[in-house]
């Protein structure tokens, strides 16, 4: 579910974009068809979803942007991502190199 993985609360999002607990509850629930206009874009931005898939359900769920929103970012990025820049640059360097190959996709037989 798209406000989970956004690690907020019914309550979280409902007052980020101004509609109460309920009305979020019942938007999940499917009680009410959609999103009204007026909340879709804020809806879609708090949850970093597309707003395409938010109303149909199809196409990709997250927008490919050409820059990534820190708005858009997991909780568990977000912590990613501040630890990061915590780090003076030789140790940004060296995390990024470790996360380049870890991000190499596997070959078979257990090689690079």
């Amino acid at each position: 579910m798209a406000r989970k993985r956004a690690g907020l609360s019914q309550a979280q999002l409902g007052a980020a974009i101004g509609v109460s607990k309920n009305a979020i509850s019942q938007m999940e629930l499917g009680s009410s068809k959609n999103p009204s206009a007026e909340n879709l874009l804020p809806l879609a931005e708090a949850l970093g979803v597309d707003p395409k898939w938010l109303i149909s359900g199809k196409g990709p769920m997250y927008p490919k942007p050409d820059i990534i929103t820190e708005a858009s970012l997991t909780p568990d990025e977000a912590a990613m991502l501040e630890k990061y820049r915590r780090m003076d640059a030789d140790k940004q360097t060296a995390a990024q190199t470790v996360f380049d190959a870890l991000a190499q996709p596997e070959q078979r037989n257990g090689t690079r």
